[in-house]
């Protein structure tokens, strides 16, 4: 819908970023992706210093370096 949406307004669907908020699971991820979204606004997993530092690094082992 957006792409015909798009192409009605005389845009390039290429060039719209679609963002959205989801969670850190690699085939939701793909599952995003794979429907053109660009990017995926996360919630952070602590909000001190030391579990932030653990839970970024268990996103990057679990997820990142996955996708």
């Amino acid at each position: 819908m957006m792409t015909s949406e798009a192409e009605k307004a005389g845009r390039d669907p290429k060039k719209i970023e679609l963002s959205c908020m989801g969670r850190p699971r690699v085939d939701e991820l793909k599952a995003l992706a794979a429907i053109g979204v660009s990017r995926v606004v996360i919630a952070p997993p602590a909000f001190d210093a030391e579990g932030l530092t653990r839970g970024l690094e268990k996103l990057h082992d679990d997820v990142i370096a996955k996708i």
